[in-house]
């Protein structure tokens, strides 16, 4: 919101004009106009004194420092024209206005206010002292919040009245719109509440949390953390101003399985029992590929490879498709993409052709390595399938509310199939397994719904070295719920938790926290079936 204030202006002529203040106007030299000149010298030294008090009484009023603002006034005497200060509160420009200093006067002008404070504040952005969007939403829609200036040209006399006869121009001000966005005030409280003890309590460098309802593609939530507050931006760390969900892009990890697992089964190369002989470890590329764990030879299903998370069995499977119709699925669930919110500063993300994956790289996209996504992209990924197969555009702008009340919706995103509605069934199947018991997520469930989703535990390229090594790490769970009837998506990101890495240890605590929220917030009824129980090994 806009709270009006006050531009503190000054006429420097004025100031400098000896006969201007009230104290000197009655001597003798101020009386006629052929002394005026001699006016400045005659009282030269009562004048300083004058406007020295009358700095420093201005200068306490505006919290400006007294010689700076002399100096200011100073700079260019003939002048009649200079800003003091801007978006200066009613009340104080009363206490300016009863000072009398000359060529003292105001122009209107507007502060922006934000009264959630730090709520949803890397989604909104800021202004700068003009009022113009400077990060965020505010800088995406300014044009439309900020409307259009009138203009008026007219021929005038030298004293200064209008001509009617000369013609001229005029275009009235247009007024700006207000914006409503998708955004859930409460589950965006308590998003930000989560992923902030998450972030202090994992001592991660950063996080985030993204809630997407399923079928509309509309972003619930955002949360941010380190952030904020708009209302205090002198005190805010420059690192913290953008929005991470949209701006820093990560190496997904295990979550962009997903998208091997889809493109596998779409193209029948693969069906969640199929049978595969899971060895320690895989040569690639020159490179030797381990899993998580360690462990001897094993027997897995495709659903096992998933709900274990195993990088060996996903590299077999994506051997099925090959490099070239694994891109093609990359790109249909948007990866390497914008995410068509057109939010400032956006990163698409990394995702070369199969003609550039080198050496390792041919087997790491498969389990979302060597490649790199936002936060809102891969949450993107998860509610295309439980979309039925079906991707979304995501939103944050529900629509425009006119200077007359008038509601006008945002247009349709755009929608694309991706996989069949088939496809995304068995894969939404495949997620429950990953909430198990013998999954590598079972601290995200709730009890009476069934949550399908996966965990991510990506290693991060040290830019020392320009290699992966163990002190960096991207841990992340996405999923959906109630997996039997989708309606929301949530994503957990943390970025290089200490300790325990894990993004089931981790993120899957914070995605259960807010998913329960949600779904109580938007009376979500539970889900009415038992979750399948497809075989993890044979």
């Amino acid at each position: 919101m806009s709270l009006q204030t006050v531009d503190v202006i000054a006429n420097p002529k004025l100031w400098h004009d000896p006969c201007a203040w009230r104290e000197l106007s009655r001597e003798k030299v101020c009386k006629t106009e052929n002394a005026r000149a001699d006016a400045a010298r005659a009282l030269q030294g009562r004048l300083r004194q004058l406007q020295e008090r009358g700095a420093a009484d201005l200068g306490r009023l505006l919290r400006r420092d007294p010689a700076q603002l002399a100096a200011d006034l100073a700079r260019n005497p003939k002048s009649q024209y200079r800003k003091l200060a801007t978006q200066v509160d009613p009340l104080v420009w009363r206490k300016v206005r009863a000072l009398k200093l000359p060529g003292i006067t105001r122009e209107p002008g507007s502060a922006r206010l934000y009264p959630g404070g730090a709520l949803a504040a890397n989604v909104l952005g800021f202004v700068d002292h003009t009022g113009r969007g400077q990060g965020g939403l505010e800088k995406a829609l300014d044009r439309v919040l900020a409307g259009r200036n009138g203009k008026l040209v007219y021929l005038r006399t030298e004293s200064g009245w209008e001509i009617p006869t000369a013609g001229g121009f005029r275009r009235d001000p247009q007024p700006g719109e207000n914006v409503q966005l998708t955004i859930d005030r409460d589950i965006q409280w308590l998003a930000e509440q989560e992923i902030a003890a998450g972030v202090r309590k994992w001592r991660a460098k950063s996080g985030t949390v993204v809630v997407m309802n399923v079928r509309t593609g509309e972003i619930l939530a955002m949360a941010t953390a380190p952030s904020f507050d708009p209302n205090r931006l002198d005190q805010a760390d420059p690192r913290n101003l953008g929005n991470r969900a949209l701006t820093e892009v990560y190496e997904p990890g295990s979550t962009g399985k997903v998208i091997t697992m889809a493109a596998v089964i779409e193209e029948g190369k693969a069906q969640p029992t199929d049978r595969f002989h899971v060895p320690p470890a895989i040569a690639c590329g020159g490179h030797e590929v381990h899993d998580h764990y360690s462990h001897g030879w094993e027997r897995l299903t495709l659903n096992g490879i998933l709900a274990k998370s195993s990088n060996i069995g996903t590299i077999q499977a994506a051997e099925r498709i090959g490099p070239e119709t694994l891109y093609r699925y990359e790109k249909l669930f948007g990866i390497g993409e914008p995410t068509g919110i057109g939010f400032p500063g956006e990163a698409r993300g990394i995702l070369e052709p199969p003609g550039k994956w080198y050496g390792s790289k041919r087997c790491a996209i498969s389990f979302g390595q060597g490649m790199a996504v936002n936060a809102v992209q891969v949450t993107s990924v998860f509610a295309t399938i439980a979309n039925g197969g079906v991707r979304v555009q995501p939103t944050l702008v529900k629509g425009y509310v006119d200077a007359e009340g008038r509601f006008r919706p945002a247009p349709e995103p755009k929608r694309t199939r991706v996989v069949s509605e088939q496809t995304a069934k068995t894969v939404t199947a495949m997620l429950e397994s990953v909430v198990s018991e013998d999954g590598t997520a079972p601290a995200a469930r709730i009890p009476g719904y069934v949550i399908a989703g996966k965990t991510g535990t990506a290693q991060k390229a040290d830019p020392a070295c320009h290699c992966y090594n163990d002190k960096y790490y991207t841990a992340s769970f996405i999923g959906f719920a109630p997996a039997d009837k989708p309606e929301l998506v949530v994503s957990v990101t943390l970025q290089d938790p200490q300790g325990w890495i894990g993004g089931g240890r981790t993120a899957a605590p914070i995605f259960r926290q807010v998913t329960e929220f949600a779904l109580k917030t938007l009376k979500i009824p539970p889900s009415r079936y038992q979750p399948v129980r497809l075989p993890l090994e044979w």
